[in-house]
């Protein structure tokens, strides 16, 4: 897993954390009587869990209670933020965003042109320079050599899986110790496209081409299981990245469900999937594909889960976002309204990723253009919009554990808000909003929620930073009143 990053901004956390709990102790006794009148309000987090929510009042506003005890950090946190980049000379970008995950791509094709004939040296500089930007890598195996490839269009069935098997030996030999220390592969990427169209979108090969070739993809990535496996007992194998937008001429919905019916569920360990903009908002809870495969993040995450349930051995797989991001309109330019869409959905993103329990998001790309306009850099390798709000997500969210989505009540009562409730242990709260509509809308925050009976709040930015209290809406009852828009804002209780 990623490596903890930020320590002073961890110990900048704990600190104040530690004046909370002390204020805590003073001010819990006040508040004696109000606890014991207290309901929870009890939800279903993404695994079903239930887990006591915060009291919320009638009216929409935020009856909150601290508890006395706390834990300043989780032990086992690690951050789901990552990148794909075709650059590898703008990581410090990456580094300076607080980015922990990167995903690579291997061209089989370039790395071994003919048959035992090795060139290194560009995916030694991408993984060289991740590393040296604190990333960790997982790796993507793409495109077969035309010299292996039974039919000469660089995906799809082999001449021999001896050559697969040779070359995945001398590549996870030579990466898998340090100072590379890779230990993330993925076995193809969008898999489920189906043989022809792969061909029309990608003749030199770079997406699957096994959406009708599921048998044939089993066998391919039983080969690349082993060989992986025999050569790093503690490699992470990803199946091949899933698009999942449904079922047609072009793709197989239900790619998943028929290799897992073929018997491919024991070679590999994670689900790799991709989600771009479109159906954000859809029923959540669709589970009957194919029809309902782009019903968003947490729909997709549902759809996978339900499938492996079908197979209690592979029922806790865990899952990864290995393609995700907004785009741009058909040109991929980005007007000014679209920048800040863009920038918006960072965040939103993210936070769907968390509900779904996902382990990594990978926003394609770092670099210039992306997927149509995608790139959180311009042409110049400038910061655009969305870079600016990346790196205030992974600030405002570092160390803090994600714990549910937020009620309708909880939100004040308006369905067009949707919010999300992480935490650093029990002490520092932090709630995400924004409009799903095209209005804003004022919620309400009990003083309760925060010894201070203050709150900061912060833009999508990071920016415009307000430290509220009661009666700054001009009237003084135990609320404090913050206005959501469509652009998230992060809310903390504040010291």
């Amino acid at each position: 897993m990623p490596k903890r990053k930020n320590l002073l901004t961890t110990l900048l956390i704990s600190f104040p954390a530690v004046i909370v709990l002390l204020l805590t102790f003073h001010w819990a006794a006040g508040l004696r009587d109000v606890v014991a009148q207290a309901e929870a309000v009890l939800s279903l987090n993404p695994q079903g869990r239930q887990e006591a929510g915060p009291g919320v009042q009638a009216s929409g506003f935020y009856t909150v209670y601290l508890p006395i005890t706390m834990r300043l950090l989780d032990p086992a946190w690690q951050p789901i933020w990552g990148i794909q980049t075709t650059d590898y000379n703008v990581l410090d970008k990456a580094e300076e965003a607080g980015m922990a995950w990167i995903r690579i791509d291997a061209y089989w094709k370039n790395i071994e042109p003919t048959n035992d004939n090795y060139n290194w040296s560009s995916l030694d500089n991408a993984i060289s320079n991740s590393i040296a930007a604190g990333l960790t890598p997982m790796v993507d195996i793409v495109t077969n050599p035309t010299w292996a490839d039974a039919d000469d269009t660089h995906c799809g069935p082999l001449k021999d899986n001896q050559y697969l098997t040779d070359f995945l030996t001398d590549l996870v030999n030579r990466y898998k110790g340090a100072p590379y220390n890779v230990k993330y592969w993925e076995i193809g990427n969008e898999v489920d496209h189906k043989y022809d169209i792969s061909h029309q979108l990608y003749p030199g090969g770079g997406i699957g081409c096994w959406g009708d070739k599921v048998a044939e993809y089993v066998t391919f990535l039983r080969t690349a299981h082993d060989a992986i496996r025999a050569a790093d007992s503690n490699a992470t194998i990803l199946l091949g990245a899933l698009t999942m937008i449904g079922d047609s001429d072009d793709m197989n919905g239900d790619f998943l469900a028929d290799v897992l019916a073929a018997g491919g569920g024991p070679y590999f360990d994670v689900v790799s999937f991709h989600f771009y903009n479109g159906q954000e908002y859809a029923d959540y809870s669709c589970a009957d594909p194919p029809g309902c495969t782009i019903t968003g993040i947490v729909g997709k995450a549902t759809i996978i889960r339900n499938w492996l349930a079908s197979y209690p051995a592979y029922a806790n797989k865990p899952l990864m976002l290995t393609e995700s991001a907004y785009r741009c309109g058909s040109d991929g330019i980005c007007d000014s309204a679209e920048l800040q869409s863009q920038a918006n959905y960072v965040p939103i993103y993210h936070l769907h990723s968390m509900a779904a329990d996902v382990e990594a998001v990978i926003w394609f790309t770092l670099n210039y253009p992306g997927f149509y306009g995608s790139s959180l850099l311009d042409s110049g390798g400038n910061a655009k919009p969305a870079y600016n709000a990346y790196k205030a997500m992974t600030q405002e969210l570092n160390m803090y554990s994600y714990h549910r989505r937020m009620t309708t009540a909880e939100t004040g009562g308006f369905s067009d808000v949707e919010g999300h409730y992480l935490s650093i242990g029990n002490s520092a709260h932090c709630w995400v909003l924004w409009c799903t509509g095209s209005g804003s809308r004022a919620i309400g925050f009990s003083t309760s929620l925060s010894p201070s009976g203050k709150f900061r709040v912060v833009d999508v930015y990071g920016q415009n930073e307000q430290i509220l209290a009661d009666g700054d809406d001009g009237v003084v009852d135990g609320k404090v009143t913050i206005q959501i828009g469509q652009s998230p804002k992060y809310v903390k209780n504040a010291p």
